[in-house]
């Protein structure tokens, strides 16, 4: 902490280490140092100067050294293991004698280094959080820190830099060379994985507010072939930019269909529709029969839809289906444009489709998988998991939406006091406004308590509901992820005819229990529909039908409903049973 130390706190925590250190001889040789750094003026104490070790040089200069070197060098190795002692109990933020190479100081070939912007405090921070994932070895947290360490010197020393700024980090150029000087001492795998530790490190200051952009990932978007790997080597070799430019992205719909493929997308989307599947399946139709030779837009053989569909890696018949109907409502606007006479995906893909059904949840099962969210472990920079990942997977059931939903909630789309949600802009660019339950909002209060006391910027409307590592918005994905893990622990399996259970399965559960339960009351089903219907934000009841399949519970409460109400005057024995 600079300019903090008097002359009085200086000689109490030199007598403290002294103390400690037991060695004679070397107490007198260090209280003598401290007197004669204030004679020379080169500073009130010196721990107000920790860190940088300019001063060596007038100290030398000064004739300040002791003619016997072994002398000198038992002086400032005492030094450096006081002040790296005072940083590791957080008395100083700075340990500029750590970067110190006393031998080649004293043969007069050391460079003084002065940490303005220091990151030896974060670093420790950083690593300290890291510690608490049982991922992370001893011997893995040493490497990284050996790493961020290097990489703090690197900064302090790069001619670059901005004096007493943070935004010297932000930069590219200072990444770039950074990893030249690593290609000079290891492979390009090494360099690779160095280049994660300091982006992860990176990406922890930027949390913190230290930076506003995190540049490995600025990189990364721009550059997005090969990961950190491809990034690196192109980065470390003598050629940087053309090797850089074989990294941007293939560019999407260069093909002979792409234009006519982007306009119908665009067309898509201004009716409501995401299209984000079928532009990506629409994509690879295009490179496809690119690679096939079509130079302009001809007509497409039935033959060409087959050899693309059987080119797609790893998809299973049901995705193979889908992805083919997706070019048959392609070519059909082709053919409405007049540039097509047949539609060649119109063919069936396989054997005849099978219907079927989504898997619902039990109350049971959703019980189990919620106490199993909240066991979940927390990991570096994502504290309360367990509490995120299951009030997530309430909220999914309870308010029956799409995990989409879920992802784009923020702070202020939860009005707590009159127990409602705003969803703003989902599928079709609709917005709703639903009722909380009393006991779903209740733990949802809890819930936000709880992640009050470790969460930056709390009280901003546009905070993420439900953040994730380094407090950023969570991806459906991560969800889904966690969700499988947990129903694999369970145990759960699809029935004969059904999907496996995922996200998307909570929504089918709420709408089908909900419907379930007004049978039970008695209520009027048919005029409840539109209210299931607006809530869970379908365009019509027919989109909603998608979502009540039939099954054993709800077929139990139709029955006791229709005996109810027709029971007894049906089985009457004088009345004849109608064929």
């Amino acid at each position: 902490m600079r300019l903090r130390f008097s002359a009085n706190e200086e000689g109490r925590l030199l007598l403290r280490f002294i103390a400690a250190r037991g060695e004679r001889g070397i107490d007198i040789q260090m209280l003598h140092f401290c007197q004669q750094y204030r004679n020379l003026g080169l500073g009130s104490s010196f721990l107000n100067d920790a860190h940088t070790t300019r001063w060596l040089a007038d100290w030398r200069d000064r004739g300040a050294l002791d003619r016997d070197l072994g002398s000198t060098r038992r002086l400032l190795n005492a030094i450096r293991d006081w002040v790296g002692l005072l940083f590791r109990e957080q008395v100083l933020d700075d340990d500029a004698f750590y970067y110190l190479d006393i031998g080649r100081f004293l043969r007069g070939k050391a460079l003084p280094i002065h940490l303005d912007v220091n990151l030896q405090s974060s670093i420790r921070t950083h690593l300290s959080a890291l510690a608490l994932d049982e991922r992370y070895q001893s011997t893995t947290l040493r490497i990284y820190q050996a790493v961020l360490l290097d990489f703090n010197r690197f900064q302090a020393e790069w001619p670059g830099a901005q004096p007493g700024t943070w935004s010297g980090l932000e930069s590219e150029a200072l990444l770039i060379a950074w990893i030249q000087s690593q290609r000079l001492k290891v492979d390009v795998r090494n360099a690779s994985g160095r280049l994660g530790v300091v982006r992860t490190f990176l990406e922890f200051l930027k949390t913190r507010g230290r930076l506003a952009i995190n540049p490995v990932d600025t990189l990364r978007e721009r550059y997005p072939r090969h990961g950190l790997r491809g990034l690196a080597a192109a980065l470390g070799s003598d050629a940087s930019h053309p090797a850089l430019q074989r990294l941007l992205p293939e560019p999407r719909f260069s093909g002979p269909w792409g234009p006519r493929m982007v306009e119908f997308i665009r067309l898509k989307r201004s009716l409501g529709a995401g299209y984000l599947f079928e532009e990506r399946t629409l994509a690879q139709l295009d490179r496809y029969l690119a690679r096939a030779g079509l130079a302009e837009v001809a007509t497409v053989a039935p033959a060409a839809i087959h050899g693309w569909l059987e080119s797609l890696p790893g998809v299973s018949p049901a995705t193979r289906a889908t992805k083919r109907r997706v070019a048959e409502a392609f070519f059909e606007h082709m053919i409405r444009r007049g540039l097509l006479a047949d539609n060649p995906a119109r063919f069936r893909c396989g054997g005849p489709p099978q219907r079927t059904h989504a898997f619902i949840f039990t109350r049971e099962q959703i019980q189990e998988v919620l106490r199993r969210a909240s066991g979940l472990r927390d990991v570096p920079f994502f504290a309360h998991r367990g509490a995120t990942y299951a009030t997530i997977f309430a909220t999914l059931y309870c308010l029956g939406l799409r995990v989409s939903e879920v992802c784009a909630l923020s702070l202020g789309d939860i009005d707590l006091s009159q127990g409602l949600v705003l969803v703003r802009e989902s599928k079709f660019y609709k917005s709703r406004l639903l009722p909380m339950g009393p006991r779903y909002c209740e733990s949802l209060e809890q819930f936000l308590d709880l992640r009050r006391r470790g969460w930056p910027d709390a009280s901003r409307a546009e905070t993420p509901l439900f953040p994730g590592r380094y407090w950023r918005r969570l991806h459906r994905c991560s969800i889904g992820g966690v969700l499988r893990a947990i129903i694999k622990e369970i145990g759960l399996r699809p029935g004969p005819g059904q999907r496996g259970p995922c996200v998307h399965s909570f929504r089918h559960s709420f709408a089908l229990h909900r419907l379930t339960r007004w049978y039970r009351e008695g209520a009027d089903v048919q005029a409840k529909l539109p209210l299931l219907s607006a809530f869970l934000g379908h365009l019509d009841i027919a989109s909603t039908q998608v979502y009540l399949d039939a099954t054993t519970d709800l077929l139990e409460a139709a029955n006791e409903r229709f005996e109810a109400s027709f029971g007894q005057q049906w089985l009457r024995p004088d009345k004849e049973v109608p064929r």
